[in-house]
């Protein structure tokens, strides 16, 4: 697969951030949670269902080939479409020719098992050759995201996806291209029951006198 790999995060714990910088393309990166990161997407490179499911496919036991058709059905998929990712930042390093997107998911439950309202995670990409926009590295602060392959992340790419094809196709180049948090489900719109009687509102006599008179 050729994936980059973590010199300095070998014996930490999954949540340890305070250092794990990674090779990629043989250079040395800084910790991408500690990176200062924007919203403006609009160096986004091609980015889309195949690149998700390419890398998911290696590290989520959830998917294989006759699953993606129902993509939809899955949990990673609901956390994106519900709102659960709260924000996504991104950096563009050319020099070390990558695009990094950091953000934060919340979990299903309202707090996760450390009592934090938020995973942060964060995933990279190719910027550069035929492969450009594939996942070359993924990692979320939960039990389950060391090897890149939870929920979270997943649920983060399809936010990136979704970006690319909603908003990022309409914005000019010279524009910036912003990531919009999704509404969640507490904030769907809802059935009015009663009917709605719409009338011209009437004046009070006293400002019918008023007017008269001016």
């Amino acid at each position: 697969m050729g994936l980059p790999t973590i010199q300095s995060m070998i014996g930490k714990t999954c949540d340890d951030k305070s250092d794990g910088k990674l090779i990629i393309h043989e250079m040395e990166i800084e910790n991408p949670f500690k990176m200062k990161a924007v919203n403006n997407f609009v160096d986004l490179p091609p980015f889309g269902l195949y690149d998700i499911f390419n890398y998911l496919i290696y590290h989520s036991t959830e998917y294989d080939k006759q699953g993606l058709a129902a993509y939809k059905s899955f949990d990673d998929y609901h956390l994106f479409e519900e709102g659960y990712v709260k924000f996504l930042l991104t950096k563009t390093m050319l020099n070390e020719g990558i695009h990094v997107y950091m953000g934060k998911v919340q979990p299903a439950m309202k707090k996760n098992d450390e009592g934090k309202y938020f995973y942060d995670l964060y995933f990279i990409l190719e910027g550069r050759g035929v492969n450009r926009g594939s996942v070359l590295k993924a990692k979320c602060l939960c039990k389950g995201g060391y090897d890149g392959g939870c929920k979270h992340i997943a649920a983060a790419m399809y936010s990136l996806e979704d970006l690319l094809h909603t908003q990022g196709k309409d914005s000019a180049t010279s524009k910036p291209c912003i990531w919009v948090k999704r509404p969640t489900c507490s904030t769907k719109p809802c059935k009015v029951q009663a009917e709605l009687i719409i009338e011209k509102g009437k004046l009070p006599s006293d400002k019918k006198r008023k007017i008269k008179h001016e």
